[in-house]
C-alpha cells in the first residue's frame, strides 16, 4: 500500500480503505487494485517505521513527535506486531521517543523515524 507518502504492506481491514492498494507485496506491482492512477512511493527506509496511533501520542509542545505511551513496538508493516519476524519490529518503553515524517495517520498508524531518538530499553 502507498499512503502517507511510503509503501508499505498492511492487514486486509487497511487495504479495503487505501486508494493506492497494490496487488502482490511490492508498491512496483503493475496494477493497481484501483483506477486511480500509482504516486512514486518509496518504501519505509531503514530508521522509518510505522506506530499505532493507540499506543502512541503526539507531543503537544512538538508536533512533529510522538512518544510511546506504554512499552510497544514499532513495526514494518500494519500488521499485528507478533506476526512479524524480528528483523521487522522494535520493541520499545513507554516514554520512547519518535519523529514523525508526515503530519498525518493513516489506517490507524503514523510512520514516524527512531534516528536520533533514545534507545529502546526493553
Amino acid at each position: 500500500m502507498c499512503e502517507m507518502g511510503r509503501c508499505f504492506p498492511v492487514n486486509e481491514a487497511i487495504a479495503k480503505v487505501s486508494l493506492h492498494h497494490f496487488n502482490g507485496s511490492s508498491c512496483a506491482a503493475a496494477t493497481a487494485t484501483t483506477s486511480r492512477a500509482a504516486p512514486a512511493c518509496p518504501s519505509l527506509s531503514e530508521d522509518e517505521w510505522l506506530a499505532s496511533v493507540a499506543d502512541w501520542a503526539q507531543n503537544p509542545a512538538h508536533k512533529d513527535d510522538i512518544n510511546a505511551e506504554r512499552a510497544t513496538f514499532l513495526t514494518k508493516a500494519a500488521v499485528v506486531a507478533s506476526s512479524l519476524p524480528p528483523n521487522q519490529k522494535l520493541q520499545v518503553a513507554a516514554g520512547y521517543l519518535c519523529k514523525l515524517t508526515n503530519a498525518s495517520s493513516f489506517g490507524g498508524y503514523w510512520v514516524c523515524s527512531h534516528r536520533g531518538s533514545h534507545p529502546p530499553t526493553l
